[in-house]
Formats: C-alpha cells, structure tokens, sequence
C-alpha cells in the first residue's frame, strides 16, 4: 500500500490520505498561529469537512450564484446549499443591527 504523500504518478491520494495530510498541516499551523495573532485551537479543529463548510460559505458571500455553489459542493438539493445562505443573511442582519446602535449613539 502506498503513503499518502506517494509521489508515484499511478498512485492516487485516498481520502484518508488527504485528510491526514491536512491534518498534519494544521496541526503545523496550529503550532505558529500565536506568532500572527491567531488562534490555535482553530486550527486543531480544522478539517477537510471545515475546508467544505469554509468553501461553500466564502463563495456565497463571494457572490457565486447559490446553483453553483451547490453544483461544485456536490450537494443533492439546492435546498442544502440554502442553509448556508440563510447563515450568512443572518450574519449581514447581525451586522446592520451593531451598525443601526452605532449610528443611534452617534
């Protein structure tokens, strides 16, 4: 059986071998995070399920059309898509309310 980093033309990378290196690669960015003012547990949370959820939201709010998204994520039913849109209006309302206080205590 090969590694998963087998650099073998003819050997392809299992899922579980993406997800292992990945990992690795988090772990390894978990570990200078601090340096950049970021957060560590972040990245040991990390995964390539969160690279997915990660995708999907930032080409919505990029502005992908919702059908595309769905079609690159592979999702049976736009309707799944949809939640992460529904998640992002709700982040832009959270956004417009802390703007309304700020301009209301202006």
């Amino acid at each position: 059986m090969a590694s998963a980093t087998s650099n073998t033309p003819e050997t392809a990378l299992s899922s579980a071998g993406i997800y292992a290196v990945l990992k690795r690669f988090f772990v390894q960015a978990a570990k200078t995070a601090p340096d950049s003012g970021l957060d560590p547990e972040r990245f040991m949370k990390a995964s390539t399920h969160w690279m997915r959820h990660t995708f999907v939201r930032q080409a919505l709010v990029d502005g992908v059309p919702i059908e595309v998204v769905s079609e690159l994520a592979g999702h049976a039913s736009i309707d799944t898509t949809s939640i992460y849109s529904t998640q992002e209006l709700a982040r832009k309302i959270r956004a417009l309310q802390t703007m309304k206080r700020w301009v209301a205590q202006s």
